[in-house]
């Protein structure tokens, strides 16, 4: 083989493991996102990603600057597909709070988003290859190793855990995250991945048999030890459940969803901020409603559920929502939890925050938390402090966009 037809070759298995490799990953983590009832796929979903990888790895012509961008290309090809199809939410946020359509939305999902999930794929599996002149027996436990320490400390703008979200249906294997944490979870989906390319190492004699046999077994055993764990801890929650429902129940929960559309909400001028006063009067009397449909003899604390977005007022700043709602709790002995907006006055000018509120049956606050993950665009603008002018422009040029900043402490 000349020396042009090897290049023409090797560029042709570049186009073919770029494209493909990434492509399947792409879909197989966009499906294991929530709400598509395919989490399982995340189990395989890391499988193509990584091959890919290897097998660009082995192409010797290829420099080290060209593999890294070779790499980097295909992770982010597969953060983009992944966050396309798994960050619908995403694209819906940015269609209905940034007022513009379906292509230009899934287009921002697609790249911006996809940009994080890609950089953080070529983190955990492109940059550990790159650091690895050659391939042996020990560079696949020690790649998982690395993936493993580094997934729970990994920022996030959102915490797209490939752990966590796999075995979210799972709930056998998903109890044994109370052990290692849903970070914790990666190691059986990207250890099947890992042990599946060892497998494949051994069919072109790279491992020996005896060494994947073991391999094999010590990933069976974790699996035993993690479903193990998980029918002993469900059978301890049902056991505990059966004891607690011979009891009378500590807390009534109602809660309230008038009929609203998010697309109404951030454009119809008739329920923007400034003009849904009327909201609170119609969540006073729809939890009128409901608390009258009890039986009389309740005698067990009861807690309303206002739905996020339709308090009209900022709670903390309005004395004249604050007595309603106190009033409303003391006179039918209710707690409330709703949300609202409330800021700090800086130096640098005003913080805007997403605040939840607990109000008690005695009609005072009893806690309050500040958002902390917000959504792109309908919440805030992601990157605003890496491309000041681009969040700027989107600031006056589109209607109604909150920016929210994040709080700092957990309930």
């Amino acid at each position: 083989m000349n020396k042009t037809t090897k290049k023409q070759h090797i560029r042709q298995n570049i186009h073919i493991f770029f494209w493909t490799g990434s492509s399947i990953s792409g879909i197989m983590l966009g499906l294991n996102a929530p709400g598509l009832g395919t989490h399982w796929l995340g189990l395989i979903s890391l499988l193509p990603l990584i091959y890919t990888l290897e097998k660009l790895h082995a192409e010797e012509d290829i420099s080290y600057l060209k593999r890294g961008l070779l790499f980097f290309g295909i992770c982010w090809l597969s953060g983009g597909i992944a966050a396309s199809i798994g960050g619908y939410w995403i694209t819906n946020s940015v269609h209905v709070f940034g007022h513009l359509n379906w292509p230009a939305a899934l287009m921002i999902t697609g790249f911006g988003y996809g940009l994080e999930v890609g950089f953080q794929l070529f983190v955990y599996f492109g940059i550990p290859l790159l650091l690895i002149s050659k391939l042996n027996n020990w560079d696949l436990p020690l790649r998982l190793a690395f993936v493993l320490a580094i997934d729970p400390w990994y920022p996030r703008l959102i915490h797209w855990n490939y752990g966590g979200l796999t075995f979210s249906e799972f709930p056998l294997i998903e109890q044994f995250a109370d052990i290692i944490g849903s970070s914790g979870l990666i190691l059986y989906s990207a250890g099947l991945a890992f042990l599946l390319i060892g497998w494949t190492r051994f069919k072109s004699g790279m491992i020996s048999y005896k060494l994947m046999l073991q391999a094999s077994t010590l990933y069976l055993v974790l699996w035993i030890i993690g479903l193990s764990y998980g029918a002993w801890r469900i059978y301890n929650m049902e056991l505990n459940n059966l004891v607690t429902n011979t009891r009378s129940s500590n807390l009534t929960v109602l809660v309230i969803q008038p009929n609203f559309s998010l697309q109404d909400l951030a454009s119809s001028p008739e329920i923007v901020h400034s003009e849904r006063h009327h909201n609170l009067e119609n969540l006073l009397a729809d939890s009128t409603k409901v608390l009258a449909k009890l039986p009389k003899n309740t005698s067990t604390d009861k807690l309303l559920v206002w739905p996020e977005s339709v308090f009209p007022y900022a709670y903390f700043k309005s004395e004249k929502s604050r007595q309603k709602v106190s009033s409303f709790a003391l006179e039918h002995q209710t707690n409330i939890l709703f949300t609202t907006v409330d800021w700090e006055i800086t130096q640098t000018g005003k913080q805007f925050f997403g605040v939840s509120v607990l109000v008690g049956k005695n009609g005072k606050v009893l806690g309050r938390y500040k958002k902390i993950f917000l959504i792109p665009f309908g919440e805030m603008i992601p990157f605003s402090d890496w491309f000041p002018g681009i969040a700027s422009w989107l600031r006056k040029n589109i209607a109604n966009m909150s920016e929210f900043d994040q709080g700092t402490e957990y309930t």
